[in-house]
């Protein structure tokens, strides 16, 4: 009762935020515990099955992965072989050998590499996009509760 209570003594913008979060978490849980696996099929989640959870915004936490570029808060400092070519080959090319190394049985060399950050730090960079696009996610669900909660509240005063 007297959470009842307390609840309504609360301002009606701090109430609209509030249900605005409990609607975005709601929604999780309906798309993880409903609507995935009900359009789920032998192939996975079709493409167009994301059509709904990226209106609501829910899809971009999921998909953080592939729209925050790689390794966004590291240094690319390690090297990282790229293209490998056997002993026979560099040496009819002319070539040098920079790193020799053996693949798959087959003695040869690196050709190209390529730098990339640490392994840790990449994935420290891929929490903090999945977080920081949660938080920007609920953030936005209580700005927009905010934001209904205000117009409510005006509407009552006018009256």
């Amino acid at each position: 009762m007297k959470m009842k209570q307390r609840w309504k003594n609360v301002q009606l913008w701090l109430r609209g935020g509030l249900i605005g979060v409990g609607i975005c978490v709601a929604l999780f849980f309906f798309y993880i515990s409903v609507y995935f696996p009900l359009v789920e099929n032998d192939g996975g989640i079709p493409d167009n099955a994301l059509i709904l959870p990226m209106i609501t915004g829910h899809a971009f936490p999921i998909l953080s992965h592939f729209i925050v570029p790689y390794g966004f808060l590291c240094e690319f400092n390690e090297k990282h072989c790229t293209s490998w070519s056997s002993y026979e080959v560099i040496n009819e090319q002319g070539g040098n050998c920079v790193k020799p190394m053996v693949m798959e049985g087959v003695e040869g060399c690196c050709t190209i590499f390529t730098l990339q950050p640490t392994s840790f730090c990449a994935s420290l960079s891929e929490g903090v996009s999945f977080f920081g696009s949660l938080i920007l996610l609920l953030g936005v669900y209580f700005g927009i509760g905010v934001v209904i909660g205000k117009k409510i509240q005006k509407n009552k005063l006018k009256r």
